[in-house]
């Protein structure tokens, strides 16, 4: 009402000193006056939304500086892939951050809009066998935003089950996140822990749908554990046999002294075999004890690997 007789005491003044130029103009913002109003309040309303959508973050951070900033300063002098990466596999480990580093920075050229990753549960929490979160997960460069429409999608037909508590306080999610939005930053993802007890038919069941999707499907998985550095070598060996000829029924055999997650290796191999995407190459392939020049002592072994 204060602004209706602003304009009709100013109009009244214009018409006394007849400038009917003037008035005209005054006419025409006092019609875009609403408008102009319901633009900004829009906006405002889209920046409280976005506020919001923010606030659901996970609780849990994986971040260790002193690895991340050695595997970036190492991922410096590597170049970004030439080949179009549809899957890969990398550690969840943050001492062989170079690793993980390297990975991501590959990945930078290619830009993809979301990454489905994929790793154990460790501690066999939740009530679903593959559990996802649709929270953001906090990073020192940013949130790392899920893409809700997959997320939404995926468990609509009860191939996932939402658990943000489960996905949040497992490391196989979260040691990834800080390398994706650094090198990644507008990279969106679905992350997938699945549990041990997971099937063969229900890994190839949920390739299936994550096939179609046309992203690049990440497991992030560890090999060898608590065998000394000689050990673990040979293990990887057998392990690399596996996946170099697919055999997925025997990597359901497998227990820890070869790798973590069968399941999350079984979907990525399912995933790309259905795509047809099956050329690949090892990046990296080393173990703990190596790392820090302790061979005698438990080591957990890694693999980076890209399928193109």
């Amino acid at each position: 009402m204060k602004l209706l007789k602003i304009l009709q005491k100013t109009v009244a003044k214009i018409q006394d000193k007849n400038k009917s130029k003037l008035l005209k103009a005054f006419l025409v913002l006092a019609l875009l006056l609403p408008i102009l109003f319901s633009v900004f309040l829009s906006r405002n309303i889209e920046k409280k939304e976005q506020t919001r959508i923010e606030v659901e973050v996970n609780t849990r951070t994986y971040f260790d500086e002193k690895t991340f900033m050695k595997g970036v300063e190492y991922a410096k002098d590597q170049k970004s892939f030439s080949e179009k990466i549809f899957g890969g596999i990398i550690p969840h480990h943050q001492l062989p951050g170079f690793i993980i580093a390297q990975f991501y920075k590959g990945l930078k050229n290619q830009k993809p809009k979301t990454i489905i990753l994929l790793g154990p549960n460790h501690y066999e929490t939740g009530n679903f066998y593959a559990l996802t979160s649709n929270n953001s997960w906090p990073t020192p460069y940013g949130y790392v935003i899920p893409n809700k429409e997959i997320i939404n999608e995926l468990t609509s037909y009860n191939f996932v089950q939402i658990d943000n508590n489960s996905v949040a306080n497992d490391h196989s999610m979260g040691t990834s996140m800080p390398f994706i939005k650094y090198y990644l930053p507008d990279t969106q993802v679905v992350p997938i822990i699945l549990s041990g007890k997971m099937t063969q038919k229900e890994t190839e069941n949920l390739a299936l749908v994550l096939s179609t999707l046309d992203l690049p499907i990440i497991a992030s998985v560890d090999f060898s554990h608590y065998l000394t550095s000689a050990e673990a070598q040979k293990k990887d060996s057998e392990t690399l046999r596996i996946l170099e000829t697919f055999n997925i029924e025997r990597l359901f055999s497998l227990n820890n002294d070869y790798l973590d997650s069968p399941p999350s290796i079984a979907t990525l191999l399912y995933s790309i075999q259905k795509m047809g995407k099956t050329n690949f190459k090892i990046l990296q392939n080393t173990n703990s004890g190596i790392l820090t020049n302790d061979h005698t002592s438990p080591t957990t072994s890694y693999f980076s690997i890209i399928y193109y």
